[in-house]
C-alpha cells in the first residue's frame, strides 16, 4: 500500500511539475514577446537627442525672430530719418529753384533780339554799385551792330593814361567783352569819397573814380552821390545772386540725389528687414511644430514604455513564482522517490504472509487507519511547507514592492512640494499679467487718444500751413513782380534824371544858363512841347502803377517762421507719440509671446492626457487635438479628432452620441489632470452611455481617485454608477411637502460584509 501510495504521489508530482514548467515557458515566451514589441531604448535616446536639437533650433529661431524684429524697427527708424532728410532736401532745392526762377524772370532781357552787355559781365561781389554808377545806361547797350545802341570793339590805347593816386582799374575786377576794355581801364576804384575828392582834379578826359558804396567822380566835374539809387547795380547784384544760386542749386541737387539714394536704400533695407522678419517667423513656427511633434512622440513612447514595464514586472513576478513552485515540486518529487526506493521489496514479505496472515489480520485495520492518518498528515505537512515557501516568497516580493512604493511616495511628496511652490508662484503671475495688460491697454488708449488729437491738430495745422504757403507764394509772386516793376521804374527815373543832369550840364556849358532861364530867354511854352507831355504821361502812369501795387506784407517772413516753428513742435510731439506706440507694441508682443508659449505648453500637456485617457476609455483607438484657422495660437480655433477602434479618423461632430460623450469625458479629465482640483462635480455625464461604457467610465474614475487626491461628486440616475460609488446621497419625501436627505456609506457596508464573512 505504501508503494502504491508513493507511486500515486510521484505521478501526481510529475503531472504538477509538467504543468508548472509549461506555465513558466508560456510566461517566458510572453515576456520575450513583450520585450520584442517594447519601444527600443535607442529610439527613445534618438528622440531625446532630436528633442534637444529641436529645442536648440527653437531657441535659435526665437532669437533670430527677436533680432529680425529689432532690425526691422531699426530699419523703420532709418527709413523715417532718410524720408525726413529727403523732404528737407526737396524743400531746400525747391526754395533755391523758385528764387532762381524769380531772378531769371527779373533779369530777362526786355529788348527783343538784342542782349545788353550787362548780361555778359562778371563782376566781383561788392563792386556792382561801382560798375553801375560808372557806366549807367551804357550797360543796356548791346554788342550787335544792328542794335540802336551798341558797343563797338576798338583797339586798345597805344599809350594808356594811368589813373591818379592809388586808384586801381575796374578792369582787374570785371570780366566782360573786349569792347568794354577801353572804358574799364579808365575807371578807377578808390577806398573812400575823401580820396576821390582829392584825386578828382587829376583825372584825365574819359576817366572816372568810383567807390564801393556807389559814388562816382567824373573827369568833367560830374559827381554822383552814393545815396543815389541805381537800377543797373541792383541788376548786377541780382545777376551775382543768380550765379550763387546756381552753385547752391547744384550743391542742393547733389544733396537731393544723395538723400533720394539714401531713402531708396533705407526703403530697400526696410523691405529686406520685413522679409527677414517673415522668414524668421516661418522658421520659428516650423521649429515650434517640429519640437511639439517630437515631444508628442516621446510622450507616446514613454506611456507605452510605462505600461509595458508594469506588465513585464507582473510577468517577472509570475515567472519567479513559477520557478519557486517548480523547485518545490522537484524537492517533493525527489523526496517521494527516495521514500519509494527505501521501501522494502515485497517478495520476501509475500513468503511470510502465509505464516503471519493470522496475526496480521488483527492489526491490519489499525495499521490501515494509522497509515491513512499518517498519509493525511504527510500531505498536510507538504501542503503547509509549500504554502510557507510561497508565503515567504510573497513576503519578500511585497517587501520589495513596499520599498519601491515608499521611494515612489518620497519622490511624489517632493514633486508635490515643488509643484505647490510652482503653483504658489504661478498663482500670482496671472494677476500681475492682467495688471500689466490693463496698464498697457490704458496707456495704449491714452496714446491712441493723444495720437488722434495730435493727428487732428496736425491735419488742421497742415491745412492752415498749406493755405499760408499758397498765400505766401502768391504774395512772393506779387512782391517779385512789384520789385521788378519798381526796379524798372526806378531805372527809368534814374535814367531820366541822369539824362536831365546831362542836358542841364550841356545847357550850362553851351549857354551859361539854367534850363528855366533858357526857357524864359527863348520865351517857349513848355505845355506845347510833345516830349514834355510824353514825359508827364509816363510819370503819371508810373505813379499809378506804384499806387496799384499796394502795401507790402513785411511780416510774411515772420509769420512763415512762426508756422515753421509750430510745425516743428508738432512733428516732435508726433515722433514722441510714435515712439510711445512702438514701446507699447513691443510690450504687447512680449506678452503675446509669453502667452503663446504657455498656451502651446498647456495644449501639449492636455493633448497628451487626452490621448492617454481616450485610449483607456475606448480600449484602443486614437485621438488628438489640433489648432486650426490661424497660424497664431492666440487666434486659432480648436478641433477634436477621434478614431474609435474599428472606425476612421473623423471630427467630433461625426461620432455617435455615446462616442461624443466618452471623447468629451476624456478631454475634460485630460484638462483636469493638467491642473487637478480638490473637488470635481459631474452632472449626468453618464446619461448618454450604455452599460459597458458606464463601466469604463466608473473604472476611470476609480483610477483617477487613486492617481489624484480629488473627491468626485457625481449627480446621476444610473444604477451601475451608484453601485460603484463610495457614498450615496438621495432626497426622499416621507410626507407630502417634507423632503429628507438620505445617505448610505457603501464602503463601510462592504467592510462589514467582509468582517461578517
Amino acid at each position: 500500500a505504501a508503494r502504491q501510495s508513493s507511486e500515486r504521489q510521484i505521478a501526481d508530482l510529475d503531472r504538477r511539475l509538467t504543468q508548472q514548467q509549461e506555465r513558466k515557458e508560456r510566461l517566458e515566451a510572453e515576456h520575450a514577446e513583450i520585450i520584442a514589441a517594447t519601444p527600443a531604448k535607442n529610439e527613445m535616446d534618438e528622440l531625446t537627442a532630436l528633442i534637444a536639437s529641436a529645442e536648440e533650433t527653437y531657441n535659435h529661431a526665437s532669437s533670430a525672430f527677436d533680432a529680425a524684429e529689432l532690425a526691422r524697427a531699426e530699419s523703420d527708424a532709418r527709413f523715417q530719418t532718410a524720408s525726413e532728410s529727403l523732404q528737407s532736401a526737396q524743400r531746400g532745392f525747391s526754395q533755391l529753384t523758385a528764387e532762381a526762377d524769380a531772378l531769371r524772370r527779373v533779369l530777362k532781357n526786355g529788348q527783343e533780339g538784342y542782349q545788353p552787355v550787362i548780361d555778359l559781365l562778371n563782376v566781383e561781389t561788392g563792386l556792382e554799385k561801382a560798375l553801375a554808377v560808372a557806366l549807367g545806361d551804357d550797360l543796356q547797350a548791346a554788342l550787335d551792330g544792328t542794335a540802336p545802341i551798341y558797343w563797338r570793339e576798338l583797339p586798345e590805347y597805344t599809350a594808356a593814361t594811368s589813373l591818379p593816386g592809388n586808384a586801381r582799374p575796374l578792369a582787374q575786377s570785371v570780366q566782360g567783352p573786349r569792347a568794354l576794355s577801353r572804358i574799364l581801364t579808365q575807371i578807377g576804384i578808390v577806398d573812400s569819397a575823401a580820396e576821390a575828392e582829392g584825386l578828382m582834379a587829376q583825372l584825365q578826359p574819359g576817366q572816372c573814380l568810383v567807390t564801393l558804396d556807389g559814388g562816382a567822380w567824373r573827369w568833367d566835374g560830374l559827381v554822383v552821390s552814393p545815396n543815389a539809387e541805381n537800377a543797373e547795380a541792383i541788376r548786377l547784384q541780382q545777376k551775382n545772386r543768380l550765379a550763387e544760386l546756381e552753385t547752391e542749386i547744384t550743391t542742393a541737387e547733389n544733396l537731393l540725389d544723395s538723400a533720394r539714394n539714401a531713402e531708396t536704400e533705407a526703403r530697400e533695407a526696410r523691405s529686406a528687414a520685413i522679409d527677414a522678419v517673415n522668414a524668421a517667423r516661418q522658421a520659428f513656427r516650423a521649429a515650434e511644430e517640429e519640437l511639439n511633434g517630437h515631444r508628442r512622440r516621446h510622450t507616446t513612447l514613454s506611456n507605452q514604455l510605462t505600461q509595458v514595464t508594469a506588465k513585464l514586472s507582473s510577468l517577472t513576478t509570475s515567472i519567479e513564482n513559477a520557478g519557486q513552485e517548480i523547485e518545490s515540486l522537484n524537492d517533493q518529487l525527489a523526496l517521494a522517490r527516495s521514500l519509494f526506493a527505501a521501501l522494502p521489496e515485497t517478495t520476501a514479505a509475500r513468503e511470510k504472509i502465509a505464516t503471519l496472515k493470522t496475526s496480521l489480520t488483527e492489526g491490519r485495520e489499525t495499521l490501515a487507519n494509522q497509515q491513512a492518518a499518517y498519509a493525511e498528515i504527510l500531505r498536510a505537512g507538504d501542503a503547509r511547507q509549500r504554502r510557507l515557501g510561497q508565503i515567504s516568497s510573497d513576503v519578500e516580493s511585497w517587501n520589495g514592492r513596499v520599498e519601491r512604493v515608499e521611494q515612489r511616495l518620497t519622490e511624489l511628496h517632493e514633486r508635490i512640494t515643488q509643484a505647490k511652490d510652482v503653483i504658489e508662484r504661478l498663482a500670482e503671475r496671472p494677476a500681475q499679467i492682467e495688471q500689466e495688460k490693463q496698464s498697457l491697454m490704458s496707456h495704449i488708449s491714452e496714446a491712441e487718444t493723444k495720437r488722434r488729437e495730435a493727428a487732428d491738430i496736425l491735419q488742421t495745422s497742415e491745412n492752415h500751413a498749406n493755405e499760408l504757403q499758397r498765400n505766401l507764394r502768391a504774395v512772393e509772386a506779387e512782391l517779385s513782380d512789384a520789385r521788378e516793376a519798381r526796379a524798372m521804374a526806378q531805372a527809368s527815373v534814374n535814367t531820366t534824371q541822369h539824362t536831365q543832369s546831362g542836358i542841364e550840364a550841356t545847357i550850362n556849358e553851351k549857354f551859361q544858363s539854367t534850363p528855366e532861364a533858357l526857357v524864359s530867354k527863348l520865351e517857349l511854352n513848355t505845355a506845347e512841347l510833345d516830349d514834355v507831355e510824353a514825359l508827364q504821361s509816363k510819370l503819371e502812369r508810373l505813379l499809378r502803377e506804384r499806387d496799384n501795387m499796394g502795401p507790402v506784407n513785411l511780416r510774411a517772413e515772420v509769420e512763415s517762421q512762426e508756422i515753421s516753428d509750430k510745425m516743428t513742435l508738432m512733428q516732435t510731439e508726433r515722433d514722441d507719440l510714435v515712439q510711445a506706440i512702438e514701446k507699447l507694441r513691443e510690450g504687447i508682443n512680449k506678452l503675446n509671446k509669453e502667452a503663446r508659449e504657455r498656451l502651446l505648453n498647456a495644449f501639449d500637456t492636455v493633448n497628451t492626457q487626452f490621448q492617454r485617457l481616450f485610449t483607456r476609455l475606448f480600449n484602443g483607438g486614437s485621438a488628438h487635438l489640433k489648432l486650426i484657422e490661424a497660424d497664431d495660437p492666440l487666434e486659432s480655433g480648436l478641433e477634436i479628432y477621434a478614431q474609435p477602434p474599428g472606425k476612421k479618423l473623423s471630427v467630433l461632430s461625426l461620432l455617435s452620441g455615446g462616442e461624443q460623450t466618452l471623447t468629451s469625458i476624456a478631454l475634460i479629465f485630460g484638462m483636469f489632470l493638467t491642473n487637478p482640483a480638490p473637488i470635481c462635480v459631474l452632472d449626468e455625464v453618464d446619461a448618454p452611455l450604455d452599460e459597458s461604457n458606464v463601466d469604463r467610465f466608473c473604472t476611470l474614475l476609480e483610477d483617477l481617485t487613486k492617481e489624484t487626491n480629488t473627491r468626485f461628486m457625481i449627480i446621476t440616475h444610473h444604477r451601475m454608477t451608484m453601485a460603484r460609488m463610495d457614498r450615496l446621497y438621495g432626497v426622499t419625501m416621507s410626507e407630502r411637502g417634507v423632503s429628507q436627505l438620505v445617505s448610505v456609506d457603501l464602503s463601510q457596508h462592504e467592510l462589514q460584509l467582509d468582517q461578517a464573512a
